[in-house]
């Protein structure tokens, strides 16, 4: 955990936007929902993370953090990796978010994300081949990972850190 210091003045309310359980978007099946699909589609994944650009100035959003579930189907189909890659790259857009580095944000495998689903000690392959440490190069948020996944640095387990209000 990060250290946090209390301002003498408090700053102005700032908000932290959670991700959880994107699984059915990247699975992207549009399957209908009166046939007890979800009717997910990739299009709601990109919505979610356009809308963290699209308010980040009027809800001051600091930080972005997805907790996990990110693909349905762990090292399956490399398509909703795909998915998630391309809706993640959304809120990293200097462009679009006017900041050097995009919006801070951060992902954390879930039991969805793991092959077999839901084994701890099982693959991660595309959770790291998209996901990986080296995707946060530079940004002076991320705070770095520890440990392998088949004797190869992984980010299965990693941490940010970021300010906000003058904490």
């Amino acid at each position: 955990f990060g250290r946090m210091t209390t301002p003498t003045t408090p700053g102005p309310d700032f908000s932290i936007v959670a991700i959880p359980d994107t699984q059915y978007y990247s699975e992207n099946t549009a399957r209908n929902p009166s046939s007890g699909g979800t009717g997910a589609v990739a299009a709601i994944y990109n919505a979610q993370t356009q809308w963290c650009v699209d308010n980040r100035v009027t809800r001051n959003i600091a930080f972005v953090s997805h907790m996990g579930d990110i693909a349905q189907n762990g090292d399956t189909y490399q398509s909703e990796w795909q998915v998630a890659d391309a809706a993640h790259k959304i809120m990293e857009n200097p462009a679009t978010t006017l900041l050097a580095h995009g919006l801070p944000w951060g992902v954390a495998p879930g039991n969805h994300d793991q092959q077999p689903i839901g084994d701890a000690g099982g693959t991660t392959n595309y959770y790291n081949q998209y996901f990986n440490f080296s995707r946060w190069a530079g940004r002076p948020y991320y705070g770095g990972h520890f440990g392998t996944k088949g004797g190869v640095p992984a980010n299965t387990n990693n941490y940010e850190l970021f300010s906000a209000s003058g904490m």
